[in-house]
């Protein structure tokens, strides 16, 4: 939904939105079928505690610190600047664009 919204239109987005709020919810009873076989009663205890799609933010329980290491952190943060970047392209673009100022075979 993300990705769709940066196409600054209504149609992507709610399109994306009907179609993962059709099949999610199978994926969910598949995936809970799987990890009920795989690990009976205890996952049925952590069904009754924990909600199946929206977060409970009453039951959250942070820690006093987090350990974070740092290879781990970088990591992560490589795998998300990808798409920081290529908005960023996008909107330069389409603000040239919209100036007039480059041709419509730019660079994205």
């Amino acid at each position: 939904v993300g990705v769709g919204m940066t196409t600054e239109t209504v149609l992507v987005p709610a399109f994306i939105l009907i179609c993962f709020s059709i099949y999610y919810p199978l994926v969910i009873k598949s995936e809970e079928a799987y990890l009920r076989q795989l690990h009976g009663a205890a996952f049925s205890d952590y069904c009754e505690r924990v909600p199946r799609f929206f977060p409970a933010l009453s039951h959250l329980v942070e820690p006093d610190e987090y350990v974070v290491k740092p290879v781990v952190f970088r990591k992560h943060m490589a795998d998300v600047i990808w798409f920081i970047v290529i908005v960023g392209f996008l909107k330069v673009n389409a603000e040239l664009h919209h100036l007039g100022e480059v041709s419509s075979d730019s660079f994205l």
